[in-house]
């Protein structure tokens, strides 16, 4: 075994039922007829993907359980499905809570040295409500686009929890939930 092995992470909020079962509902409806290898999970990034030492995952959630006294629940406004052919994009857009928006600039600064040493594009970091990413492919983006916009959603919940989510190779699970006050 490499002890030096990494995985990818991304610090994340998702969101609680009902609005995570009916976004559930309309991705695996993508998946099941444009990308079928996908792992979608919907979620909001507060740091985009990074890599860690697999062995070391456990300093990984002392440093996330060190700003959650941070960080209290906030509410969450889905307003409307948008998309971006450069970044192969496809989500909702949120209502700009500043809560939100502070918990973003208190992740950064606990993460400056990870986004500093791995250049993390912070910038695409602004509350959007990623639907699918990477997993769609540049020939199929038009039709998963299309096939989502006719089911966007919007609604309103309650993030009461960030969750670290780690894809090990073989997709993206939860690893780690930190509740929030």
């Amino acid at each position: 075994m490499n002890p030096y092995k990494t995985n990818t992470y991304i610090l994340a909020v998702i969101p609680e039922n009902p609005v995570l079962g009916a976004l559930e509902l309309a991705c695996a409806d993508v998946k099941k007829h444009f990308i079928p290898e996908a792992e979608i999970l919907p979620h909001i990034p507060l740091l985009p993907q990074f890599k860690w030492i697999d062995s070391e995952e456990y300093l990984l959630v002392h440093k996330i359980k060190q700003i959650i006294p941070l960080i209290y629940s906030f509410e969450v406004q889905i307003s409307g499905f948008e998309k971006d052919k450069n970044q192969n994009l496809v989500y909702l857009s949120t209502h700009q809570v500043p809560s939100l928006l502070e918990i973003i600039e208190t992740i950064f600064a606990k993460f400056n040295y990870e986004i500093e040493t791995q250049n993390l594009p912070i910038q695409n970091i602004d509350g959007k409500l990623v639907l699918a990413h990477q997993e769609i492919k540049e020939f199929c983006f038009n039709k998963v686009a299309s096939k989502l916009a006719q089911t966007a959603y919007t609604g309103i919940f309650i993030a009461d929890k960030i969750n670290l989510l780690k894809n090990d190779g073989f997709g993206w699970k939860i690893s780690q939930e930190f509740h929030l006050d």
